[in-house]
């Protein structure tokens, strides 16, 4: 992610605007609460104000910043905080291999100091770490400048590790900052090298229990934002003019839902790409074919669909697996 500006003096507020601006006006309250940087009279006045009324607390939000002589680590943690929330942009999926310190003392406070003093050596940085539904998130900021332009740049990006997982989850994080990054991430972790995953999304709990998933061979929602049991609710249950479907035919789209995703939170997933790759031969003519399905939640909608009986088969093994496979591009074929 870049922002442009033209003084270094400008950097707490530009951050500070940057993250205002695209916060959405349902969250912005929310967000400066758990930010606890403003008196709460202020932020209890605000909270009456309708949703409309979003440029208005933004404004007030930057006089009173700005009266307060806001520091950068202040406006640092409130964008962490928004990615937290929400944010926008695509995390991936990077895994840590060959374990060789299984002793690691792993805090906020030790990788935020292990990055910046790696990074500094190469960078006018800024790194905030703090933890967040049981996992260290990080932002890492960059400042250059562009002579071209006669302005500053900001590169931000952003990282989530959960100590029980040998996983790092990036965003807007790229060559050659990627690899310096990677490189202090993996002594800081105690892992030889990392490989990267074919799993991405925009939801940093469902990659990371697809992730959990993959390696304990298991169905689980325990890192979930939100978990609860799921129930399908009959809105006609009870009414003497609706016959029920037949209890077998009921129990087997059940079995079909239960093997393929249960009846827990399912993770959120954007994209499943699925790859069709069979090459020439003396008794078949060769084909490639891509598949992708789409949506804000594909596993829940392929859910609906089997509730509403718009898939009425079962479903192929590979998608069946797809809460263990650790990935959302599958190829299927032969080499």
């Amino acid at each position: 992610m870049k922002i442009a500006f033209p003084s270094l003096s400008d950097l707490p507020l530009t951050c500070l605007r940057v993250t205002l601006m695209r916060c959405k006006s349902v969250d912005l309250h929310p967000l400066l609460e758990r930010w606890n940087y403003l008196p709460s009279s202020v932020l209890l006045n605000w909270k009456t104000l309708p949703h409309g009324m979003k440029s208005l607390i933004v404004s007030e939000v930057m006089k009173l910043c700005q009266q307060m002589q806001i520091k950068l680590e202040d406006a640092a943690l409130l964008d962490l905080m928004y990615h937290q929330m929400n944010g926008t942009g695509t995390w991936k999926v990077y895994k840590m291999v060959e374990e060789l310190d299984k002793d690691k003392v792993l805090n906020a406070d030790s990788l935020q100091q292990s990055l910046y003093q790696s990074l500094s050596k190469l960078y006018n940085t800024s790194v905030t770490v703090n933890i967040f539904d049981g996992a260290l998130w990080c932002r890492i900021m960059i400042t250059e400048y562009n002579s071209s332009r006669n302005m500053y740049q900001l590169n931000i990006s952003f990282l989530v590790y959960y100590p029980t997982l040998p996983i790092i989850i990036v965003k807007y994080l790229k060559d050659p900052l990627l690899g310096v990054v990677m490189e202090e991430i993996l002594d800081f972790m105690g892992f030889s090298d990392y490989k990267r995953m074919q799993l991405s999304g925009k939801d940093v709990s469902s990659l990371a229990t697809m992730a959990l998933n993959n390696f304990s061979k298991t169905k689980s929602s325990v890192l979930l934002k939100h978990r609860k049991k799921r129930k399908v609710t009959d809105i006609w249950e009870g009414d003497d003019r609706i016959v029920s479907e037949q209890k077998n035919h009921k129990e087997r789209k059940e079995e079909i839902i239960e093997t393929f995703l249960g009846q827990e939170e399912v993770p959120i997933l954007e994209n499943i790409n699925i790859s069709m790759r069979y090459p020439n031969d003396d008794k078949f003519r060769g084909f490639n074919s891509k598949v992708q399905l789409s949506g804000p939640h594909v596993l829940e909608g392929l859910r609906d669909m089997i509730e509403t009986e718009k898939i009425q088969h079962t479903l192929p093994a590979y998608l069946s697996q797809l809460l263990i496979l650790g990935r959302d591009h599958i190829i299927l074929g032969c080499s």
